[in-house]
This record gives C-alpha cells, sequence and structure tokens, in this order.
C-alpha cells in the first residue's frame, strides 16, 4: 500500500509543481538600448517569459521559467550581466499565477 501511495505522488507532483515567477527592479538603465543589452545577457533558453520594461531610469524585469525546477537568483542575474554597468536590486515572488 506504501509504494502505490509513494507512486500516486509521484505522479502527481509535476502536475501541481510550478514554474517560478518574479519581478527583479534592475538599476543603471536609463535607454532601450540598455534595455536590449539587459535582455541580450539574461533571456535565455530557461526562461518561458523574459521581459524588461523602464520607467524613470529602473527597469523591471519579469521571469518566469520553463518548469519547477528552473531558479531565478538575483545574484546569478548580476553576474550574467558582470560586463555592463546595471545591477538587480532585489527580486519579487509573482504570487497566484498559474502555469497552467
Amino acid at each position: 500500500m506504501k509504494l502505490f501511495a509513494t507512486i500516486v505522488i509521484a505522479l502527481a507532483l509535476p502536475l501541481f509543481a510550478q514554474a517560478e515567477e518574479k519581478n527583479c527592479t534592475v538599476k543603471g538603465m536609463h535607454c532601450d538600448a540598455c534595455t536590449d543589452q539587459v535582455k541580450e545577457k539574461v533571456c535565455n533558453e530557461k526562461f518561458e517569459v523574459c521581459d524588461l520594461t523602464l520607467k524613470n531610469k529602473v527597469g523591471t524585469l519579469h521571469l518566469k521559467t520553463k518548469d519547477a525546477a528552473g531558479k531565478i537568483d538575483a545574484k546569478a542575474l548580476t553576474q550574467a550581466m558582470a560586463d555592463t554597468t546595471y545591477k538587480v536590486e532585489k527580486c519579487t515572488e509573482l504570487k497566484g499565477k498559474s502555469t497552467m
């Protein structure tokens, strides 16, 4: 019986696992060229969504991983932009978003 329950749980978990989705604040931006440069450095096949908006010299990077295994880490994002003047200040998880 325990084996059956373990199998059911193992098969059901992927149905409930959600991709990670966050908005990250990017400092040091001031123009559309900045937006393009950040996207070039950060957006890759790991993300289902990678959008960047710029308002009042602050960028908002909206990221969503393709699956639950993917993680969004502000330090890793800043490292990806190490050869630029941009820095990720913080990332805030978006709650209540559904991936289904």
